[in-house]
C-alpha cells in the first residue's frame, strides 16, 4: 500500500508555499421544539392501537417463519416491540383509570 503524502510534502513537490489551514465555521440550525403527540382520549382508542400492532406482529412472525432470515426476524422484532409498547400504554391507562 502506498503511503499518502502530507500537505507539506505535496506543497514541496509542487513548488508552492503551503497555505495555512483555513478554519471552517459550521452553522448549526436550532432544533425545532417538539410537541408531544396527542394522547388517545379513550381506552377504546388504545385498544384499537394495540390490536393493530398485535395483528402486525402476528403477520410479521408468520412471514419470518415462512422465510427465515435476519431481515425477516428484524421486521418481526420491530413489530413485536411496537405491540409491546402499545400493550404497556393500554395497561398504564387502565392502571390510572
Amino acid at each position: 500500500m502506498k503511503r499518502r503524502h502530507t500537505r507539506a510534502e505535496l506543497a514541496e513537490l509542487l513548488g508552492v508555499a503551503e497555505a495555512p489551514p483555513v478554519p471552517v465555521a459550521v452553522a448549526v440550525a436550532p432544533e425545532p421544539a417538539l410537541e408531544p403527540a396527542p394522547w388517545p382520549a379513550t381506552p377504546e382508542e388504545l385498544f384499537v392501537m394495540w390490536s393493530a400492532a398485535r395483528a402486525e406482529a402476528n403477520l410479521a412472525y408468520d412471514a419470518w417463519c415462512a422465510r427465515p432470515g435476519t431481515a425477516g426476524y428484524a421486521v418481526y422484532r420491530a413489530a413485536e416491540d411496537r405491540a409491546d409498547a402499545a400493550e404497556a400504554s393500554l395497561a398504564g391507562f387502565a392502571a390510572t383509570a
